[in-house]
């Protein structure tokens, strides 16, 4: 009988923590720049962290790699890239953040005045225009160069936390707290297509649980993500799902990889699982004592 792999110990792996001479705070999002070659971090004081790997002979990419160590950026105002959040609670938020695609800017939320805003996503044909889901279930089509509002899309009952563009099929896909997943078409910005996600009958339905969405690097099929299951979707519109995986452990995050073969999933207790993106299955397993230093050697 086949079994996933199992990796306990520091010697299964190799990994690199991230150099980092500034104040030690907790990361609360992360995520590569489009090119490869650097991390990007939100932290819960809303500094923006970036680190970067150059060009050299190790590394003629250059991409993120785990035999070089990186150099973390700062501007040479010294002045740290921040969010404003004099006038938030810090304990009430829901961090977002997102990368434009050519890497030149960032737009972050924390909480702003209610309605807030819940999650983002840049329209990939043009960086100027973002989508903000909301807290009142509604979406906005957010230009920021001309600081107006171009569309107001309606049609969730939840908060939205959500959003991924499929820009050759002119499709938006949004997804709220209650597992209900829309589809829009981006040229009349009409709603096509919604459907519920099937959730486990014998667990509570958390309120505040989070659905997002992410399209695989060709776009044919997308996968929502749910504290309880990963399904794929074949077909939006018929709303064909290929396969789902579902979690006895909370879902906290999913991502594919860069060439859409295996799917990243972050559980609750901290650890990582490997999944095959077709047939989607668990093919391997890190536990967090793997690659988080215990209490002891962390003091030495």
């Amino acid at each position: 009988m086949w079994r996933p792999k199992e990796i306990t110990e520091p010697s299964q792996l190799r990994s690199l923590r991230l150099p980092d001479s500034l104040l030690p705070v907790k990361v609360i999002r992360l995520m590569y720049t489009h090119s490869g070659s650097g991390v990007l971090a939100l932290a819960y004081n809303a500094i923006h962290k970036l680190w970067r790997w150059h060009k050299n002979e190790q590394n003629p990419t250059p991409n993120a790699t785990v035999d070089i160590a990186p150099q973390i950026w700062q501007p040479p105002s010294g002045i740290l890239m921040t969010n404003d959040i004099k006038d938030a609670n810090t304990d009430d938020t829901i961090p977002r953040f997102a990368l434009s695609k050519n890497n030149s800017y960032t737009m972050t939320s924390f909480k702003a005045p209610l309605p807030a805003s819940t999650c983002l996503a840049f329209y990939p044909p043009d960086n100027n225009i973002v989508a903000i889901g909301m807290s009142d279930c509604s979406i906005l089509m957010y230009n920021v160069q001309h600081n107006s509002v171009v569309q107001t899309l309606k049609g969730h009952q939840k908060p939205v936390t959500g959003l991924a563009f499929a820009t050759e099929r002119k499709m938006l896909v949004s997804a709220g707290t209650d597992a209900e997943l829309c589809v829009w078409n981006t040229v009349s910005w009409k709603k096509v297509a919604s459907k519920f996600l099937k959730l486990p009958s014998k667990r509570t339905n958390n309120s505040q649980a989070e659905t997002r969405v992410h399209f695989n690097p060709d776009k044919t099929h997308f996968m929502a993500v749910h504290e309880t299951q990963i399904t794929i979707q074949l077909n939006w519109i018929l709303w064909v799902p290929r396969q789902a995986f579902w979690f006895y452990c909370r879902c906290r995050h999913a991502v594919y990889s860069c060439d859409g073969q295996s799917i990243f999933v972050c559980v609750e207790d901290g650890g990582v699982s490997i999944l095959e993106a077709n047939p989607l299955k668990l093919k391997c397993r890190i536990n967090c004592a793997a690659y988080m230093p215990s209490k002891r050697s962390a003091i030495s």
